[in-house]
């Protein structure tokens, strides 16, 4: 497929909006569509791949509001690994378009909190749910910084974030756990990213830890 489907999707119904049998339910597709395709550029690689799977989900939440040469690509996008566990659209409440567009408007939303959010903001979200978490699984030796030098120009700063633990797989002595791997322009995803996942993922440490999974150094 050289064109995303939220691209094709636009071009089909495009031909059909002037037309008197344009429907409201074609309509919700479409402006679906338009949103998804206003908000690609936020995300790559499979971050982009994801949202643009968005609209195979809305194509089979009304079928009948899609165009049929569409039927099949869409089919195809949801039997792959990224339409099968596409997050997004699992986080709707139900099988509505609007439920859809609610949970892809959250998550969007979320990416560009994350886009517009600064360092230092970043950083004390972060140091909070570090310090939380610390004092709930004192065995993980948590803690937040990075790793790399900071680079003055013509050079580029090479700092990775990420919070770090004195946790070890048995197999990799060596090699501590830990959680991201940011840029310092990406540290507000970092932040976000923590926000929904970080206390799971301690809990899931802990677990690991008690189960004698993991060592503690």
């Amino acid at each position: 497929m050289d064109q995303p489907l939220h691209q094709l999707v636009i071009i089909e119904l495009n031909k059909m909006r002037s037309g008197p049998g344009f429907s409201d339910r074609q309509r919700a597709l479409y402006d679906f569509a338009i949103y998804i395709r206003d908000a690609y550029p936020l995300f790559t690689g499979r971050e982009a791949m994801k949202i643009d799977n968005l609209v195979a989900h809305a194509i089979y939440t009304d079928l009948d509001a899609a165009p049929q040469v569409l039927h099949e690509t869409a089919w195809h996008m949801l039997q792959s690994a990224i339409g099968l566990r596409n997050e997004i659209a699992d986080a709707r409440t139900d099988g509505s378009m609007s439920a859809l567009r609610a949970a892809t408007v959250a998550y969007v939303e979320k990416r560009q909190r994350g886009i517009d959010m600064e360092g230092e903001e970043a950083g004390r979200i972060i140091n909070a749910l570090v310090k939380q978490s610390a004092e709930r699984h004192p065995r993980l030796g948590l803690s937040y910084g990075y790793i790399g030098n900071i680079w003055h120009a013509p050079y580029k700063d090479d700092r990775s974030f990420r919070v770090f633990t004195k946790v070890r797989a048995a197999n990799a002595p060596n090699s501590s756990i830990s959680f991201g791997a940011h840029s310092i322009e990406n540290l507000g995803h970092l932040a976000i990213m923590a926000e929904k996942e970080f206390q799971e993922w301690c809990a899931h440490l802990q677990e690991r830890l008690d189960a004698g999974e993991l060592r503690a150094i």
